[in-house]
């Protein structure tokens, strides 16, 4: 990509000049209106605002519906129909990578801990037989 100037990046994004000069600032790039931008720094602003406002959402909720009909003896040989729907909702979080790791961390600490006490109330339980 060739390096372009601020207002040409704000006409091209549709963006107001001064609203992409406080967007550059805030990530940390001093820029002016007639300045030129290169790719990289096109990429610095990109992953600040992705991080500000966040690129994809923390939670996925699903949503499924289930229609059946249920035919109930009636009275006088006829039968009723009744209409079933089941709802279903589950919710995914996405967790954050550092947070997923020491979630596992915590986890197996968990797992050594259980096992030592399983070994020292063995050796408690050989010690009463003896």
């Amino acid at each position: 990509m060739t390096d372009v100037t601020i207002k040409a990046l704000a006409s091209e994004i549709q963006t107001s000049v001064d609203r992409l000069i406080q967007q550059f600032a805030d990530a940390g790039i001093r820029k002016s209106a007639d300045d030129s931008v290169t790719s990289q720094e096109k990429q610095t602003l990109l992953t600040h605002l992705n991080r500000e406002h966040g690129s994809a959402p923390d939670k996925l909720t699903l949503q499924r519906k289930t229609r059946s009909t249920l035919n109930i003896p009636g009275t006088g040989g006829k039968s009723k129909s009744v209409q079933i729907e089941v709802r279903k909702k589950r919710t995914f979080v996405k967790r954050d990578p550092q947070e997923a790791e020491r979630l596992a961390a915590e986890e197996q600490a968990q797992r050594e801990a259980e096992e030592q006490a399983v070994v020292k109330l063995k050796k408690q339980r050989n010690a009463r037989r003896n």
